[in-house]
């Protein structure tokens, strides 16, 4: 018997014995993974030691990130700061696609409006494009710089206005007054938009037209608050600047078609004026010094469609030239 069981358990002792080396090889391994990885726990920043024993988000190494809608940022100790940039204060309205081509806006952060594929928009703005159009603005909120697109688009800065819910002035800088009659029952256009404003926007309380060659145009009845620098006086007067600022009231919406530049300065669709950057600049900070500017959008630019690719490469280098220094110029009140 005790053969027999001596035989059994050195039988049994030799069939374990694999098993024995691969548990000690196991433990081993496992010893070594623990020890590199307190190595490494030792090597970590303070901030991400803290973070994984709390699974509280505290201030971490700083590292690239890339939001969807800009350029590449880089987070840092205030993480609120990156918050901020979620929600930026430049946008692009992708109705004809004309920025595609431009680059003023590469190093910023910025948020593409998509509208492209929405009907009833191009000149005219169809009710289904309204509420469309105030759904995408619904919860943009605060001071916003807003490019959007061709003058056909102008209409957009009514629903910019219309959002404002305090007393406040329209400053409009284009060589077309866009207060004619709305046509087609009422529809409210990029030629319109203006009188359709001063008719509907009770926290309207002063307009300003500068640069228009027909400023007497479609000129709303009844409103006695709208101050006209013509594109005559604007030529051929050096006193209009501090009129401009003098004659300001209330917080100022800023609204610029670049078909008030020469085309020297921007390139359009439409007819353009004679006012040069320069002038513009001059003017910009009279305003922002007389009162704060509360927003502000840009249109005037040159769609493919109206001409050949040629003209069109042309057009687009001309103009994200004029938009990198209106945005400078924004970036300077913000």
């Amino acid at each position: 018997m005790r053969a027999r069981r001596k035989g059994m358990g050195e039988g049994l002792a030799g069939a374990l014995e694999p098993e024995r080396r691969e548990g000690t090889l196991r433990e081993a391994r496992g010893k070594r993974a623990r020890g590199e990885a307190e190595n490494c726990r030792k090597s970590q920043p303070e901030g991400l030691k803290r973070r994984r024993r709390t699974g509280r988000q505290t201030a971490g190494p700083s590292r690239p990130c890339r939001f969807s809608h800009g350029r590449r940022h880089t987070k840092t100790k205030m993480w609120k700061g990156a918050e901020h940039l979620m929600k930026p204060s430049l946008l692009l309205f992708d109705f004809d696609q004309v920025y595609r081509a431009q680059n003023f806006y590469r190093n910023e952060a910025f948020r593409w409006v998509r509208v492209d594929s929405a009907a009833g928009t191009r000149g005219y703005c169809d009710f289904p494009a309204q509420k469309l159009l105030r759904g995408r603005l619904k919860g943009l909120n605060g001071r916003a710089l807003a490019f959007l697109g061709s003058g056909n688009y102008h209409y957009v800065s009514f629903f910019f206005a219309e959002k404002i819910r305090s007393d406040f002035a329209l400053v409009l800088f284009d060589h077309h007054s866009d207060m004619q009659r709305p046509a087609f029952g009422g529809l409210l256009s990029c030629g319109s938009w203006l009188r359709y404003a001063a008719e509907r926007l009770p926290r309207l309380r002063q307009m300003v037209l500068v640069g228009a060659g027909s400023p007497a145009a479609g000129r709303p009845p009844g409103r006695k608050d709208l101050a006209v620098f013509s594109a005559r006086l604007v030529s051929g007067s050096e006193n209009w600047y501090e009129r401009l600022g003098e004659s300001l009231r209330y917080p100022v919406y800023l609204s610029v078609d670049k078909d008030v530049f020469c085309e020297e300065e921007a390139r359009t669709n439409w007819d353009q004026g004679i006012l040069r950057m320069k002038q513009f600049e001059r003017a910009f900070r009279i305003v922002a010094r007389t009162q704060k500017i509360i927003g502000m959008d840009v249109c005037g630019e040159f769609p493919e469609i109206y001409g050949s690719p040629f003209e069109f490469q042309a057009a687009s280098r001309i103009n994200s030239r004029a938009n990198r220094r209106l945005l400078e110029l924004w970036k300077q009140i913000s």
